[in-house]
């Protein structure tokens, strides 16, 4: 499936698919450094998927954040995972506290633990203390499992004014980089941005305004996925078509996301 486009392609590619998004602002300022001007903003930007050799192959079709990132970043051409195994909970975690698996605990996505007397299978950020908020009956997920502080944390704790942010588009992947109470921790679900009562035991309004105003039309304007990008740049991807993808029928632009996805979006 051809979805690596033009730069508005690139915006809509990433609310809809699966991708880890995390952000984190700093309003205050972080860790004191009495030699440098404390930064304003952090932001932390992780995506499943983009594997090595991506951000060269569509080098092209870059402007504005890809494009700043390539030109003033910084590059590690030689990085490797120093843990196994490498799934993306553990992935995450490590981002976030800069520590192995080994010291913060979440060393795969669900790992024997000892209940009742019993060795059971259990997912790593299951809780059955807590809910999703305005879920009550949902599974309950929290970060309890997780040993080490993480950047929101470290960002947090530097002074009283300084506040963070945790967003992600998949389930639960802003939990796992934010682990303080009443921390704003936000996942999409089902079309709407949820959190879990271990965060919050209500909505602030400006996320419940989010979800009453701007998800709907979000939801109404991403029901169609067309294929915008130039056609100069399509011979960058592979073809829009392959075995492995998806439900093997709706494998082609343009997406209808109701056929695709409508039971996440009901």
């Amino acid at each position: 499936m051809n979805n690596f486009p033009d730069n508005s392609m690139v915006k809509r590619s990433l609310s809809l698919v699966f991708l880890i998004c995390f952000i984190i602002i700093n309003i205050a300022g972080c860790l004191e450094n009495k030699n440098r001007t404390k930064p304003k903003l952090i932001v932390q930007l992780s995506i499943d998927g983009l594997k090595d050799g991506l951000l060269e192959r569509y080098d092209p079709v870059f402007n504005f954040g890809f494009r700043k990132l390539l030109d003033e970043g910084l590059k590690f051409s030689n990085a490797t995972v120093g843990h196994a195994v490498t799934v993306s909970h553990a992935g995450h975690v490590t981002i976030a506290t800069g520590d192995h698996p080994s010291k913060h605990g979440i060393v795969d996505a669900a790992f024997y633990s000892t209940v009742n007397n019993k060795r059971v299978l259990v997912d790593c950020v299951a809780d059955s203390t807590e809910h999703i908020l305005g879920y009550p009956n949902s599974q309950g997920v929290s970060p309890r499992q997780i040993l080490k502080s993480s950047i929101a944390g470290w960002v947090t704790d530097s002074g009283p004014e300084s506040k963070s942010l945790a967003v992600g588009s998949g389930y639960i992947s802003s939990l796992l980089y934010s682990y303080k109470k009443d921390s704003d921790v936000y996942w999409n679900m089902g079309g709407k941005y949820v959190t879990s009562t271990y965060y919050k035991k209500e909505y602030p309004a400006w996320v419940q305004k989010f979800n009453d105003e701007v998800m709907p039309e979000l939801k109404k304007n991403s029901e169609v996925w067309a294929n915008s990008v130039p056609v100069k740049f399509r011979n960058l991807s592979r073809p829009d078509t392959a075995f492995y993808e998806g439900d093997k029928v709706n494998t082609t632009f343009p997406h209808l996301i109701k056929n695709e996805l409508g039971k996440l979006f009901k």
